[in-house]
């Protein structure tokens, strides 16, 4: 057996809560136990075998040649474990195995840096034109503001970001600026503390 990888639920413990383990055999066919836990956790090639001829333990046999298993193996399991598998098998193993962006659908070669959210994965470029610094979320690049005004930009530390941290500034300084205008009524008396420059801080 070649290029496949097995995931299967292993180790149980108190309460019966289970989790994922898996096991993979490589391009030449050498068996590895990448991730084993508990009493149901596999700890030879056979018993990895005789698992994955059988659905007793929702074991799930994955080939890393395929790419439409391949991205069925990123719908179904969370990003992270994804990850951690294509990491292991790609640091450890010397192993290519690429992963689909989320962003524009292309097949990249997943290392430690690969970039994701909570839900999807990423290439590079698609996170760096979708990412926002103010946050540290991904939102895709067409909810990227291009910021022109030097006072949110100044307030941000940035001249791009994320409608929701754009109208936050946006707002935060509309109440700062509030602010100055209010003492500077209470001292000099301009503009007048009922003009309508002043009259959200009543309402």
């Amino acid at each position: 057996m070649r290029n496949k990888l097995l995931m299967y639920q292993g180790g149980c413990y108190p309460g019966n809560f289970w989790e994922w383990n898996w096991c993979c055999w490589s391009q030449n066919g050498v068996w590895h136990n990448l991730f084993s836990s508990g009493a149901d956790g596999v700890t030879n090639e056979r018993e990895a075998l005789e698992l994955a001829e059988t659905s007793e333990k929702s074991a799930e046999l994955i080939d890393l040649t395929n790419d439409e298993q391949i991205k069925q193996f990123q719908k179904n399991y969370n990003v992270y474990i994804v990850l951690a598998i294509a990491r292991c098998l790609n640091t450890e193993l010397d192993y290519e195995l690429e992963l689909f962006c989320f962003g524009c659908g292309c097949k990249f070669i997943v290392d430690e840096y690969t970039p994701c959210s909570e839900d999807d994965i990423y290439c590079d470029e698609c996170y760096n034109i979708g990412f926002c610094s103010c946050c540290e979320e991904f939102v895709g690049e067409d909810q990227i503001i291009h910021i022109d005004d030097k006072a949110i930009i100044e307030y941000l530390g940035y001249d791009f970001a994320c409608e929701d941290c754009y109208e936050h500034a946006k707002e935060q300084i509309h109440q700062e600026d509030l602010k100055v205008l209010y003492f500077e009524s209470w001292l000099t008396g301009k503009p007048d503390m009922f003009s309508d420059e002043l009259r959200e801080i009543w309402e």
